[in-house]
Formats: structure tokens, C-alpha cells, sequence
């Protein structure tokens, strides 16, 4: 294959969109790197009640022995969050 036909300038743009995207992306995550701890979407918590209930939801767990018809032993379900996110939080091992 000659290099030429293979390098056009539509496969040149589109390796210069990506690599400016990479570096910008890289940027904002260099910049805010203290920030990364912070978890206001509560994707950990998500995942916790995930892993060790096997409930997708909100909220502290207790045990339904104490009253098993009371509604506050229930985690609260959320459908606002992407699935996908917590679920592979819930496979990594915690540290």
C-alpha cells in the first residue's frame, strides 16, 4: 500500500482532531486531579449497596429480621444513574 494514498487529508484531520481532544481532556483532568476523590453522584455508594445487597439503590441497609414490613429497611432505588459506572465499581477491589 503506498504511504501517500493511505495518509489523505481526511485521515490526517481526523488524527489531528483526536490527538488536540486527548490533549485537551488531559488537560482538564491534570487540572481538577484533586477533585477526583469527590463523588457527588453517589456512584460509589451505588455500587457498595450493589456488591454487598445486590440492590441498585440510595440509602443505608438494615436488615429486614427488625421489621420486615417497614419501609425504611429498604434501600431507595434509583433509576437516575447509569447502570454501567457502578456496576464496574462494584467488580474493582476497594482500597
Amino acid at each position: 500500500m503506498n504511504r501517500a494514498a493511505w495518509l489523505t487529508r481526511e485521515r490526517l484531520a481526523l488524527i489531528l482532531l483526536l490527538a488536540f481532544t486527548a490533549l485537551v481532556r488531559g488537560g482538564a483532568l491534570g487540572a481538577q486531579r484533586g477533585n477526583l476523590s469527590q463523588d457527588p453522584d453517589l456512584y460509589r455508594e451505588i455500587a457498595e449497596n450493589l456488591l454487598r445487597h445486590g440492590e441498585y439503590g440510595l440509602g443505608e441497609w438494615i436488615p429486614p429480621d427488625d421489621d420486615p414490613f417497614s419501609a425504611a429497611n429498604r434501600l431507595t432505588p434509583t433509576a437516575f444513574r447509569p447502570p454501567l459506572y457502578p456496576i464496574v465499581l462494584s467488580n474493582l477491589p476497594a482500597t
